[in-house]
């Protein structure tokens, strides 16, 4: 009499039909196999057949493999594009800075030839500076003997009016005034 209840109790929970894909179990009322997703469906009017076909295909586990197969082809694929893609970028960018190294390393050595006629041109001109200031020296010291010749041939040209004019005193008050003028004139020539 156990076995019996537990017959019954076991018929009570057995559900309606299995999934013609996988076996597994469908409980009524459902639409798709809770295992592999296989759609149920009732049997009837035309085309049965083929949407038994159909869900055999759709829920076969190797149509699933070639689909996940077809998406990592093409992800690779897309992948392998996109690296070349990026070394071709890579080769273009590193041939540029090669290009821009070169140039730089040529501009350097403009930068430092003409660096260097900029300090032998800035040396030349110190040098013509220090001689332009040893003859504006001298020239100082000309004028400067010439200014004294000039108050000598002055004051000697005054006394000679004064002694013209028969002032002899004034004359002699005049040369005796230009004496040291005259005296350094005298040790110049």
């Amino acid at each position: 009499m156990a076995t019996a209840t537990l017959e019954r109790t076991t018929e009570r929970a057995a559900p309606a039909t299995t999934c013609r894909n996988c076996g597994h179990d469908i409980e009524p009322g459902w639409r798709f196999c809770e295992s592999c997703s296989a759609p149920v469906g009732v049997e009837g009017a035309g085309g049965a057949g083929a949407a038994t076909a159909e869900s055999t295909l759709s829920s076969s586990p190797w149509v699933r493999i070639a689909l996940v197969a077809a998406i990592v082809a093409v992800v690779l694929v897309a992948a392998v594009v996109m690296t070349q893609r990026t070394q071709h970028r890579l080769d273009r960018t590193k041939t540029t800075l090669e290009k821009t190294r070169h140039q730089l390393s040529a501009t350097q050595s403009q930068l430092a030839t003409t660096t260097k006629a900029r300090d032998d041109l800035k040396a030349q001109l110190d040098a013509k500076s220090a001689e332009l200031t040893t003859k504006v020296n001298e020239l100082t010291g000309t004028k400067g003997q010439l200014d004294t010749f000039k108050t000598c041939l002055n004051g000697v040209k005054r006394a000679v009016d004064y002694a013209d004019a028969g002032d002899e005193a004034a004359a002699n008050r005049t040369l005796d005034s230009v004496q040291g003028a005259c005296d350094q004139v005298d040790r110049m020539l």
